[in-house]
């Protein structure tokens, strides 16, 4: 009988190995995360206990981490989990991290185990935007989205903000809509 192949990373050939590409023209900044251990909070069973994340440009390593609070900002890496929305990784773990400014380019990140541990890990990549904006046309309203936001956006019943804030206008009459807040859209404008 033929074995499984198993879905745990780990060291080697058994290491998680995405791709990243930085599109345009200007550099972007990204927190990057090898969660191993933070994800048991979520009842994962069979975390990677101590995940290791390296960074490479071509075959160039430009970065690498192993426990996200041993670098030198480790504050740079809570307060861009907040940003973008991510899980807060507990004090102390052994969950890798970094926050990088990336010029345009093709990337490959490693997650691999601490020694040649296996266990499940998440590698997660998010960017840090400052100031893209993004417009997108609901009926008669704009909703543009200026900074960082989490939302649901449905046509038929309208947004709901979930982190962030975004602006939405209808006519000529804008209106920031804040976390926790929903606005229904009908067939002329946007109700609060």
């Amino acid at each position: 009988m033929p074995s499984r192949p198993s879905p745990a990373v780990g060291s080697g050939d058994g290491a998680l190995i995405p791709g990243l590409v930085i599109s345009g023209s200007t550099p972007r900044t990204v927190l990057l995360r090898a969660v191993g251990p933070g994800l048991a909070a979520f009842g994962v069973p069979g975390t990677l206990a101590d995940p290791v994340l390296t960074v490479f440009s071509g075959t160039k390593q430009i970065a690498s981490n192993d426990n996200w609070q041993t670098q030198s900002n480790p504050q740079a890496v809570a307060t861009a989990a907040v940003t973008v929305g991510a899980f807060a990784l507990a004090a102390n773990s052994k969950d890798a991290a970094l926050v990088l400014t990336l010029e345009p380019g093709a990337y490959t990140l490693q997650a691999s185990g601490v020694g040649g541990s296996t266990g499940v890990a998440l590698v997660e990549v998010a960017e840090l935007a400052k100031e893209h904006s993004v417009t997108l046309l609901v009926k008669d309203s704009a909703v543009s989205f200026t900074k960082t936001a989490l939302v649901r956006l449905d046509a038929e019943n309208g947004i709901r903000v979930y982190k962030g804030e975004v602006q939405v206008t209808t006519g000529d009459t804008p209106q920031i809509l804040r976390e926790g807040r929903e606005m229904q859209f009908t067939a002329n404008n946007a109700v609060v």
